[in-house]
C-alpha cells in the first residue's frame, strides 16, 4: 500500500496536509488544526519527496519558534522586574547597567536593559514636555473636569450632572481656555446677564470652583482660582430673575392645542406636570416600572427629599394611558438635549420668549393648585419633593403615612381655577 501520510489528492494535484502544533499556529498565519500547502504535483513518488522536505522545514522552524519563546519569556521576565527596579528608584536606575552587574555577556538581560533604559529616556521626555506645557499653558476647564470626574468615580449620578450643568453654565470657548487665563469680568458678565435663577448660578459657581480647587490642591494648576469670591447676590441685584410664573389659562391652552395630537413627552409636559408636579428631568428618567400601586415612584432626584411617592388621579391615569412607552422610557424621548432643543424652538410658538414662562410654570400651576383646593403645606411639600416646609407656597405659589390623605388633594386639583384649559381639554 503506497506511503500517504500527510499527503491527500485532490483533482490529480497532491497536498501536505499535517496537523501543526499550536506554537507554529501564528508564525504560519494559520487559524485551523492543519497546514494544507499544494506540493503541485501529480506523481505520488515527487509528493513522498517535497512531503520530506516539508516536515524538516517544519521541525526547524518549531525548534527556533521554542527556542525563542523560552527566550522571550525570560526577556519578559527580566524587563519587568528592571521595569520595576527603575521606576522604585528612577535616579539610581544605571548601577544595574549590563558592565557593572556583569552581565554584559548576557544577551537577554542586555537588551532587556536597553528597553528599559529607553523607555526612562522617553518618561522623561514626556514629563518634561508636560512641565513645559503646564507653564506655558496650564490644563483648561474641560480637562479640570475629568481630572475631577475620574478622581471621584463613586460621584452620584445626579451629582455627576451638577457638575457637568455647572460646566455648560460657561460658553464652549472658556471650556477649551487655559484656567490661569479664564477673565473674571467675563465670568462676571455672564453672570449678570443669565436667565437663570440666583441660587442655581450660585451652585454652579460654587461647583466650578470646587474642580478648580481640586486641581490646585493636586499640583495640576496654580495661581488664583477665577471662581474664588465671585459675589453672585451683588452681580444679579439688578436682574435678578425672580423665577418662573404660572402658566396663564391662554398660554396653557395654546400649547395643549400645538401638542394635542403627539404622544411623547410633548403630549405628556404640559398635561403630565401640571396634575403630578413633577419636575421634566423627573418626568424624562421615569420607566414603566415606576408606574405601581397606583402611585408615580420618583427614585432619584435633585435632593433627597425628590425620592418620593406621588398618587395617580384618574385624570393622570388616563393622560398615561395615552402614551406607549418606548426602550424602557415611560415617556419616549431620544435624549435629554434634544428635548431641550425642541423647547428652545418652541419657545415663541408657546408664547415663552419672554424669560417669565418655562418648563418650571408647570411645577409652580400644581403648587398653586394645591393650594387653591385647600391642600395643607407640608402634604404639598412631600409632593413637590422639597425641604422646608414653607418653600412650596413661599416659591412656587405666587398667591410617611401620607399617600392616603394626600391622594384627595390630588383628585381635587384638576378643578383648581388654575387647571381650567386642562380640565377643558379633558372633559371633551
Amino acid at each position: 500500500m503506497p506511503d500517504t501520510k500527510y499527503l491527500i489528492r485532490r483533482h490529480d494535484t497532491y497536498y501536505f496536509n499535517y496537523r501543526i502544533p499550536e506554537s507554529l499556529k501564528s508564525e504560519l498565519k494559520v487559524s485551523g488544526a492543519f497546514f494544507r500547502q499544494s506540493l503541485k504535483t501529480g506523481s505520488l513518488k515527487e509528493a513522498q519527496r517535497l512531503r520530506t522536505a516539508k516536515l524538516a522545514e517544519l521541525h526547524k522552524l518549531e525548534d527556533e519558534v521554542n527556542s525563542r519563546n523560552s527566550g522571550s519569556s525570560r526577556f519578559e521576565k527580566l524587563l519587568t522586574e528592571l521595569r520595576i527596579d527603575r521606576d522604585s528608584a528612577p535616579d539610581e536606575f544605571d548601577i544595574l547597567n549590563p558592565d557593572d552587574t556583569k552581565k554584559s555577556n548576557d544577551s537577554v538581560y542586555v537588551d532587556a536593559y536597553k528597553v528599559a533604559s529607553n523607555e526612562l529616556i522617553q518618561i522623561k521626555r514626556v514629563q518634561d514636555s508636560v512641565e513645559l506645557r503646564k507653564k506655558q499653558y496650564g490644563l483648561n476647564l474641560s480637562q479640570v473636569y475629568s481630572l475631577y470626574m475620574n478622581d471621584h468615580p463613586k460621584l452620584k449620578e445626579t451629582s455627576v450632572n451638577q457638575y457637568k450643568q455647572a460646566l455648560n453654565f460657561l460658553p464652549k470657548r472658556m471650556h477649551s481656555t487655559p484656567v490661569e487665563q479664564l477673565n473674571r469680568n467675563d465670568i462676571k458678565d455672564l453672570i449678570k446677564n443669565t436667565t437663570l435663577m440666583q441660587n442655581t448660578v450660585k451652585a454652579r459657581i460654587r461647583y466650578l470652583k470646587l474642580i478648580v480647587t481640586y486641581a490646585c490642591d493636586e499640583d495640576k494648576l496654580s495661581g488664583k482660582n477665577p471662581f474664588e469670591n465671585l459675589n453672585v447676590s451683588s452681580l444679579m441685584k439688578n436682574g435678578a430673575p425672580k423665577g418662573k410664573l404660572p402658566l396663564p389659562t391662554d398660554i396653557h391652552g395654546i400649547i395643549l392645542k400645538e401638542t394635542e395630537s403627539r404622544r411623547d413627552w410633548q403630549f405628556a409636559l404640559p398635561r403630565l406636570l401640571p396634575l403630578t408636579g413633577l419636575r421634566i428631568s423627573e418626568m424624562l428618567s421615569l420607566t414603566p416600572e415606576d408606574i405601581k400601586d397606583g402611585m408615580i415612584h420618583i427614585k432619584q432626584g435633585k435632593t433627597a427629599n425628590a425620592i418620593r411617592q406621588i398618587p395617580i388621579s384618574k385624570e393622570v391615569q388616563a393622560i398615561l394611558d395615552e402614551i406607549t412607552p418606548v426602550d424602557g422610557k415611560l415617556i419616549p424621548h431620544a435624549s435629554p438635549r434634544s428635548v431641550q432643543t425642541t423647547l428652545m424652538r418652541n419657545k415663541e410658538k408657546w408664547g415663552w420668549a419672554g424669560g417669565e414662562y418655562g418648563t418650571h410654570s408647570f411645577r409652580k400651576m400644581f403648587a398653586t393648585a394645591l393650594q387653591e383646593v385647600g391642600c395643607p403645606e407640608a402634604d404639598a411639600n412631600f409632593m413637590m419633593g422639597h425641604r422646608s416646609p414653607t418653600l412650596s407656597y413661599g416659591l412656587y405659589s405666587v398667591n410617611p403615612d401620607v399617600i392616603k390623605r394626600i391622594k384627595p388633594s390630588v383628585d381635587k386639583v384638576i378643578n383648581a381655577p388654575m387647571m381650567k384649559a386642562l380640565k377643558t381639554e379633558l372633559s371633551k
